[in-house]
This record gives structure tokens, C-alpha cells and sequence, in this order.
């Protein structure tokens, strides 16, 4: 019966062996499993330090393009602003060659006056007889 008792007790030591090996294997395997969430977590936060980086490359991206709209926009009134001026030139040149067609205009009107006043004198000249030193041709 001692024997028995014995083998009894024997196969409970046995049996809380087991059970300890594996607690053990539970606890290696829990140990990996917070290991596994320690390296993903470390992920997580690294993935997150990216977006953040990423969101303030974007933002000073979009600081750019906002920057370069408003240079944009300050060229085009620049741009604007010289085709009003050039608008303005030209219609200034309109004015001033249709004073110089009345000049021109005005000068051709005196120019037949002064050939008919010349062509006179000639014609004078050569009735009176006096005596032209310098040749003169009549203008036509």
C-alpha cells in the first residue's frame, strides 16, 4: 500500500510537471506574443512618425503652391497692367499719325502754294528779262 501511495504521489509529481512544462510553454508563448506587440507597436509608431513627417511635407508643399499662386496672380495684374498701358500707347500713336497726316497733308497744300509762287516769279523773271544766275527749273 506504501507502494501504491507512493506511485500515487510519484504520478501527481509527474502529472504537476507536466502542468508546469506547460505553464512554461504558455509563458514562452505569452512572452513572444508581447514581444510580437512590442515590435508591431514600435511599427505602428515609427509608421506614425512617417505620416507626420509626411503630413508636414505636404503642408509645406501646399505653403508653396500657395506662395506660387500669389506670384502667379501678382504677374497677371502685372501683365494686366502693361496691356493697359500699351492700350493706351497705342491709341496715344493713333492721335499723334493722324495729326502728322493733317501735317503731311497741310504741308503738300503749302508745297503746291510755294511751287505756283515760284513758277510765277520765274515766269516774271523771264518776262522782265532779268538775268538768273542760278538755274532754276520750274516745278511741276
Amino acid at each position: 500500500m506504501e507502494n501504491e501511495i507512493l506511485h500515487q504521489i510519484l504520478n501527481e509529481v509527474k502529472e504537476i510537471r507536466v502542468e508546469i512544462l506547460e505553464i512554461r510553454v504558455e509563458i514562452l508563448e505569452i512572452r513572444s506574443d508581447i514581444t510580437d506587440l512590442k515590435v508591431g507597436q514600435a511599427k505602428l509608431e515609427a509608421g506614425q512618425a512617417k505620416l507626420e513627417a509626411g503630413q508636414v511635407i505636404l503642408e509645406a508643399g501646399q505653403a508653396k503652391l500657395e506662395a506660387g499662386q500669389a506670384k502667379l496672380e501678382a504677374g497677371q495684374a502685372k501683365l494686366e497692367a502693361g496691356q493697359a498701358k500699351l492700350e493706351d500707347g497705342l491709341i496715344g500713336l493713333e492721335k499723334r499719325q493722324d495729326r502728322m497726316e493733317e501735317d503731311i497733308t497741310a504741308i503738300k497744300d503749302s508745297l503746291e502754294e510755294v511751287r505756283s509762287a515760284t513758277n510765277v516769279l520765274l515766269d516774271w523773271a523771264e518776262r522782265t528779262e532779268n538775268i538768273v544766275n542760278i538755274p532754276l527749273l520750274k516745278a511741276r
